[in-house]
């Protein structure tokens, strides 16, 4: 179980900013436009450094813009897209703390 003085001790503050990054549709969402995930990291990367360059101490990744069809359990590839473009954000930003 985490401690607050360890949440305090990754993000630096008792206080943290948290910003969310809302994902283009992934494969497997029936409104995916089948183009491949170049786009959708392109803008993930994007917004994330809009977020840092805003000050924000760490963000949160979701595929916000996939309408919910899948209630109980997400297609894995859309789980495995998620994860790679996560992949890709945190590696543009290692210092970040990410979720």
């Amino acid at each position: 179980m985490t401690t607050i003085t360890e949440f305090n001790e990754v993000f630096g503050t008792s206080k943290p900013i948290i910003g969310m990054i809302h994902l283009k549709p992934l494969p497997g969402s029936p409104v995916y436009n089948g183009k491949g995930l170049s786009a959708v990291i392109a803008q993930a990367v994007e917004e994330a450094g809009k977020l840092v360059e805003g000050g924000v101490d760490g963000f949160q990744v979701e595929n916000y813009n996939d309408p919910s069809y899948f209630p109980d359990v997400a297609p894995a590839e859309t789980v495995a897209s998620l994860s790679i473009v996560a992949h890709e954000v945190h590696k543009a930003f290692p210092d970040t703390p990410m979720g």
